[in-house]
């Protein structure tokens, strides 16, 4: 197979170039319809293969490996975004004259509008004519010009309001990312990428009240927020230069319209030139389905709200931490954020053991059932990280003591990050197998569900941890994790029976024609890719049996018929 440079030609730049010399540059791959990549069934309809070099799961490994980079580098100045004011909240409160429930609001209301903003970056990414770069890049462009009048914001509410749009506009980077791995890898190969990507979205957080603290030591709070646009800037042009699209369905198109060139007296067309599905049914399902979802389903209902709990300690320890090492052992502002990057470490064997998991679990079960197992394999990291919770909270708090060297409270938090990457792999993992048909709708409202919950930690955690003192204050959460332990031992146990008699389980085994179905998931679902064996299909893929072959806007007719999908599929 030739090997296709995707920087040279799918690329904002590369397209930018080739416009501006009217295609003399860089220009693209020749292709024929005679072309042994190239498949046009006898309706006219244009279908990947296989063996074409420019269908994303064909680029070659280093190309792959590039991206995933970006992606995972992305995804982390997102997630520290959501906390790079959280260590100079003092010296807001002291700029602004508020106190700090006041400022604790710049956290949660950024928070607020990651939860929101995939309900919307979703829809758009899912679009043919957007495609995963037309959703990244204008909103980085927002983002970043926001920044410049964030730092020189004059009041707490210019502040406030900047914060939550701003967020709005970087959600894309936590949400969309998923689905670009997914157009790229699959089978082990998705589950190790989304792995990495996951941990440094989760170990972003943590970053970001250390990065805060330690830059207003040399300057002032609005330091914090200047370093965030010269990233996000350095970000915007790596996208522009070296990010290709990896849309299946807006690359199809592109190659269509080539072929049409080349081939003028020829009916060429894309799957999605067909039918092209609505912004506004694409927002219904986004918006309203999520919620649906939530009502009809308590194994997603629980889950999430489990998830939810888990990610809010994050943001819990943010003002846990530095309160108690201030307290106990009398450190200053800076030093006492330096424990919270403990989570890393718990977040790096998390990520070993998902692998072991892979290699040792997975993939052998897979073998012996000749398929996918049932999604309660899943469960796995779930359970056991589900102790892991209440038993590093208790152990940071009542190892909290002057007498007590402060290596032994920072080990037992630690542990939180091993937790909260257990649990991303696992429930999204499970939402997403679980509910094929309607794993969007799950994800995209376990997002929305955990960002709001986790909006409300940075407002509460200050005053229960003042009031309760840090022994007490860490047994609250750490009994609620307890009442809550069960949940994933149940459902790896009953978690089948439940989804049998479930509405949305019975739709989807309706709709499912096979067994051979792959997911590729997004971490807050609002963007995903489904792939599945569509023998019947006068639209299938041509390559002998594949499986993994798909495109999720067909007709009008068929999509008629998938009124209660998420994502259209072919069928």
């Amino acid at each position: 197979m030739k090997e296709f440079n995707p920087t040279l030609n799918y690329t904002f730049v590369a397209h930018c170039i080739r416009w501006i010399s009217k295609g003399k540059l860089l220009k693209y791959p020749e292709i024929t319809i005679e072309d042994p990549h190239t498949y046009i069934t006898p309706d006219g309809i244009l279908e990947w293969t296989d063996t074409d070099p420019e269908f994303p799961r064909n680029w070659a490994k280093r190309y792959k490996i590039y991206v995933t980079i970006i992606i995972t580098v992305s995804t982390f100045v997102c997630a520290f975004n959501t906390s790079a004011l959280t260590g100079v909240l003092s010296y807001i409160e002291d700029a602004f004259q508020v106190n700090t429930y006041v400022s604790s609001l710049s956290v949660s209301l950024a928070l607020f509008g990651y939860g929101l903003g995939p309900m919307i970056a979703g829809p758009m990414s899912e679009v043919p004519s957007i495609g995963r770069n037309g959703v990244y890049i204008p909103l980085l462009v927002i983002f970043a010009i926001l920044q410049v009048p964030l730092a020189l914001s004059h009041n707490i509410q210019t502040l406030l309001v900047l914060r939550f749009v701003s967020a709005l506009c970087l959600s894309p980077m936590l949400s969309v990312a998923g689905a670009t791995l997914g157009d790229m890898f699959r089978g082990p190969a998705l589950a190790y990428s989304l792995g990495i990507w996951g941990s440094l979205s989760a170990v972003g957080p943590s970053a970001g009240p250390l990065v805060g603290s330690a830059i207003v030591r040399a300057g002032t709070w609005r330091w914090s927020v200047w370093i965030i646009l010269i990233i996000s800037l350095t970000l915007l042009l790596i996208i522009l230069f070296f990010l290709p699209e990896t849309s299946h369905e807006k690359l199809l198109r592109h190659k269509s319209a080539r072929l049409r060139a080349r081939h003028p007296t020829q009916t060429i067309m894309a799957p999605s030139d067909l039918a092209v599905l609505s912004l506004k049914r694409l927002a219904t399902i986004y918006l309203v389905r999520p919620f649906e979802m939530l009502v009809r389903e308590p194994i997603a209902m629980v889950l999430s709200l489990y998830l939810a709990f888990v990610y809010s300690l994050m943001f819990l320890s943010f003002a846990a931490v530095p309160y108690s090492f201030q307290v106990t052992y009398h450190w200053s502002k800076l030093v006492s954020t330096i424990p919270v990057t403990g989570m890393f470490v718990g977040v790096c064997v998390g990520l070993c053991i998902h692998i072991w998991w892979i290699n040792n679990r997975y993939l052998p079960q897979e073998a012996k059932l000749g398929g996918a197992p049932p999604p309660e394999i899943y469960m796995f990291h779930a359970c056991l990280g589900g102790p892991i919770v209440p038993i590093s909270l208790l152990w940071f708090g009542w190892t909290s003591y002057p007498s007590i060297h402060w290596i032994v409270p920072v080990i037992g938090f630690s542990n939180i990050g091993f937790a909260v990457f257990c649990f991303f792999q696992s429930i999204m993992s499970y939402l997403t197998n679980a509910y094929p048909t309607t794993a969007a709708s799950a994800i995209a409202a376990n997002t929305f569900m955990r960002c709001v919950m986790a909006s409300a930690f940075p407002i509460f955690t200050p005053i229960m941890y003042e009031r309760l003192g840090v022994h007490w204050g860490s047994a609250v959460p750490a009994f609620a994790g307890i009442l809550l332990l069960p949940t994933p031992f149940l459902i790896k146990k009953y978690g089948r029976w439940l989804r049998a008699s479930s509405n949305t389980h019975s739709k989807d085994e309706e709709n499912t024609p096979s067994s051979d179905y792959i997911t590729a998931t997004a971490e807050s679902g609002s963007a995903r890719s489904e792939y599945m064996n569509a023998p019947s299909s006068k639209y299938r893929a041509a390559t002998a049996g594949s499986s993994e072959i798909v495109f999720s806007k067909i007709d009008q007719e068929t999509f008629s018929d998938t009124q209660s999908h998420d994502t259209v599929i072919l069928k």
